[in-house]
């Protein structure tokens, strides 16, 4: 899991179309302690772990996300995004890296960092995989 792991978190905080952030450096990814570990709090998915995670906030554009330190480290980033808003850029797209094999997706997989904002339940999403062309 090296590659970095993006995913869309909803907000319905500005009723205007985001604009993204040019300039924005994101923070370096919180990095779970062996007691976040052990609580679970590094579940992605019922099966799947991730080591790191970095929220960035509506309109957030990034290039290069940061992503694991070897290929078994991978680095979670929550996009949030404006449900108001007719504009929306999927993070994925704007990504310099070039994605390879082995890719594939999963239907209605319950991501548990990702949470309804009105009743912070985990939402149900499409999981898509990939991993990072060297």
């Amino acid at each position: 899991m090296g590659n970095p792991t993006c995913a869309a978190h909803p907000t319905a905080s500005n009723p205007s179309p985001p604009t993204p952030l040019l300039f924005y450096d994101p923070p370096p990814a919180h990095i779970f302690t062996l007691d976040e570990i052990r609580a679970k709090k590094s579940r992605l998915t019922r099966q799947a772990y991730i080591h790191g995670l970095i929220e960035h906030p509506v309109g957030a554009l990034i290039e290069y996300p940061q992503s694991g330190s070897a290929p078994d480290v991978g680095i979670g980033h929550i996009f949030n995004v404006d449900l108001n808003s007719s504009e929306f850029t999927n993070p994925r797209s704007i990504s310099q890296y070039s994605l390879g094999e082995p890719q594939g997706y999963h239907r209605n997989v319950t991501c548990l960092q990702l949470r309804d904002s009105q009743t912070d339940e985990p939402v149900v999403c499409l999981q898509k995989k990939s991993s990072c062309k060297s």
